[in-house]
């Protein structure tokens, strides 16, 4: 069945007018945001990250903003969230990182590159045909996606779904996220992006022990879903997953008690199809494991404060509250791109027209316009209240 864009658009738009009043319209996808933080990415001589790399793919990476030559330091914004709703952050769910570099063309400062990427490598449906279905599945009930899947007998899809829910999250910082769907690498080579977290001592000793995170995950779930089994209301199992078990937006809580005092990283690394043709248009298609992934830039978060709290500052929490604002009212999406780093494939063709559309109507709908034009700006004049010193500057 052919997809109606129109049709989803308007689908999406009365969900969220459903979930939502103006001006607190929130996204369709990645609603719930953990975070946006300043970021410094820092282009490196390409270095095969497995055996198997080729000299001349190493000089085939070297293309759009990893070409080193062109230049070596970027600022960036970088969204952390959930990706379907609002919920306590221990309830399974797939996790976000949008990477925003700013200034990617040399000829444009108002051109920036996004990277979309999520806790799995690849997506859970194959193509648009059932979107708009999917998409009211996934706003009914678990019950109905498993439904949604097995009706389509999209069974590599539900296990992609499911791989990218079941993550260990215990801090934003110390996921590894993909795109799930490919970039092209200039005109006739492709690449999926890969950020995995460098885990330094500091960062290690800040996570909890990973088999008492999990049980603690697991008594939550079981008793998220026991309670709407039993008709009780979702709100009241999360109250008692906040009060019993883990506070309600412990990822957040785990971004801020981290980035007070330390810087944290990440390394960027593109797998490269073959050369001479396209990858397989199949979201749910993962690219073998023989294809190797090249390290191309390190990505800085600097330590710093983006969330307004109780007893800060009042200058501080000025800004930081900005920065809020900022998360919420920034658009990301793939087609934020300079040429040679265009999206490719139909999800992401589906993507351009849908998520410029959601974008413009949140945007109206919260009387809020769209940063894109000023986020060199802001970054330039938050960072002396946020980052390092988190003094007010003279």
């Amino acid at each position: 069945m052919k997809l109606d864009v129109g049709q989803l658009i308007e689908t999406i738009k009365q969900q969220l007018r459903a979930d939502y009043a103006p001006p607190h319209t929130k996204r369709d996808a990645h609603p719930k945001m953990h975070g946006c933080v300043q970021a410094v990415l820092e282009v490196l001589e390409p270095s095969a990250v497995d055996a198997g790399g080729t000299a001349d793919d190493v000089r085939a990476v070297r293309r759009g903003i990893f070409a080193p030559d062109a230049k070596r330091e970027y600022l960036a914004w970088v969204r952390f969230s959930n990706a379907f709703q609002f919920q306590h952050d221990l309830e399974f769910e797939t996790r976000g990182m949008a990477i925003k570099v700013l200034g990617a063309d040399p000829d444009d400062p108002a051109c920036h590159q996004d990277f979309l990427l999520a806790t799995f490598d690849a997506f859970f449906l194959p193509g648009t045909d059932h979107y708009i279905e999917f998409f009211n599945a996934a706003h009914d009930s678990p019950a109905a996606v498993f439904r949604f899947f097995t009706r389509h007998h999209y069974y590599y899809g539900a296990y992609c779904l499911a791989r990218s829910m079941f993550t260990t999250a215990m801090n934003p910082l110390a996921i590894a996220y993909s795109s799930q769907t490919p970039y092209h690498l200039g005109p006739d080579r492709y690449v999926k992006v890969r950020a995995r977290p460098v885990l330094t001592s500091d960062l290690a000793a800040a996570l909890p022990n990973v088999l008492w995170f999990w049980a603690k995950a697991v008594v939550a779930n079981i008793g998220i879903t026991g309670r709407e089994l039993t008709g009780r209301a979702k709100a009241d199992a999360e109250a008692w997953c906040d009060r019993y078990i883990e506070k309600h937006d412990f990822l957040r809580h785990a971004m801020m008690d981290f980035l007070a005092s330390h810087d944290a990283m990440f390394d960027i690394d593109v797998q490269l199809w073959p050369e001479g043709g396209e990858p397989p248009d199949d979201g749910t298609y993962r690219w073998p494991a023989s294809l190797p992934f090249y390290r191309v830039a390190r990505l800085t978060i600097p330590r710093q404060v983006f969330w307004p709290v109780s007893g800060m500052p009042p200058h501080i929490a000025k800004e930081t509250a900005a920065m809020v604002d900022l998360g919420e009212d920034m658009s990301l999406r793939p087609w934020h791109t300079i040429a040679e780093h265009e999206p490719f494939g139909s999800i992401n063709h589906l993507r351009r027209k849908v998520y410029e559309a959601i974008a413009t109507f949140r945007h109206d709908e919260n009387r809020a316009g769209d940063p894109e034009a000023f986020l060199v700006r802001e970054y330039d004049r938050l960072k002396p209240f946020v980052q390092v010193g988190l003094t007010e500057p003279t």
